[in-house]
């Protein structure tokens, strides 16, 4: 990916949904819960699970790349976009599994948190506008998507849910 689109990456990805997930219910049994350690850290359990979500990322990528290498079935420009916004929509749908240490999406329901849910739509929004509006495809140096991009992108942003946290945190 370009700088640009590294910055555009944690501007719609983190600042949004990082934001949204501040509103996020408490978990009802929280007052069950002993205290964290103070010296557990920053993590507190959660680094195999931050692990586990970049190792994931980062396959799904290495795949497309390889796959490219070797097909070489578009251009280095969709390539990128495709791995640009297979990027964005990974964190848009991680950052669903993100809401609970002990409920994956899958358990806790999608629709728990409505600002978390507009902040994902919005992000997404936003990256189709950098994608398709035609004065911004320069500065980013995107290309339209094709349906059988789309597919591609979503086959890699949809490995996202399967970093559950009932399984990678302890």
């Amino acid at each position: 990916m370009l700088p640009i689109q590294i910055l555009w990456l944690n501007v719609i990805s983190d600042g949004l949904p990082a934001l949204a997930l501040s509103f996020d219910p408490y978990d009802k049994d929280i007052m069950e819960r002993k205290p964290r350690s103070p010296t557990e850290g920053v993590f507190h359990g959660m680094l195999l699970f931050v692990l586990a979500a970049a190792v994931v990322a980062f396959l799904a990528e290495i795949v497309l790349l390889v796959y490219w290498r070797n097909t070489n079935f578009v251009s280095l420009q969709r390539l990128r976009t495709i791995i640009f916004t297979s990027t964005v929509l990974f964190e848009l749908f991680f950052v669903f599994n993100c809401r609970s240490e002990k409920r994956s999406v899958f358990r806790g329901g999608l629709f728990g948190n409505g600002k978390l849910v507009l902040a994902a739509v919005v992000s997404l929004l936003l990256q189709l506008a950098v994608i398709y509006i035609p004065f911004l495809q320069p500065l980013f140096q995107t290309v339209g998507l094709n349906v059988s991009d789309w597919l591609i992108v979503l086959a890699i942003a949809s490995s996202g849910l399967l970093i559950l946290p009932e399984v990678f945190m302890r």
